[in-house]
């Protein structure tokens, strides 16, 4: 069973900013308009505390080892004492058989 990846932290650009707008106008008793230079700026803030919100919800994700990259899942690993074997080149070994020979 695939494990889902969990929301640590909301990371919609759309919420952060109805979020960060629906602040300014309680506080300022004003109604922001799309064109508005307030507006604009809040929407430079929003886009950065997103950046910052997806940078979060990774560094979370990094602390289970489902989600783990490296080198962070070799660190999880070594909390446990669990190492990353060393790299080594693959062997095999094949047969071949033949039901009957081909005439020549």
């Amino acid at each position: 069973m695939a494990l889902t990846e969990p929301d640590f932290i909301e990371r919609d650009a759309d919420k952060i900013t109805a979020e960060m707008i629906a602040k300014y106008e309680a506080d300022t008793g004003k109604t922001l308009y799309p064109a508005q230079a307030e507006r604009l700026l809040i929407d430079l803030w929003a886009y950065r505390e997103m950046l910052v919100r997806v940078a979060v919800q990774e560094a979370a994700k990094q602390n289970l080892v489902a989600f783990a990259r490296e080198p962070m899942i070799d660190y999880l690993g070594e909390l446990v004492g669990v190492y990353r074997l060393a790299a080594q080149p693959a062997t095999t070994t094949l047969q071949f058989s033949v039901d009957e020979a081909l005439a020549s």
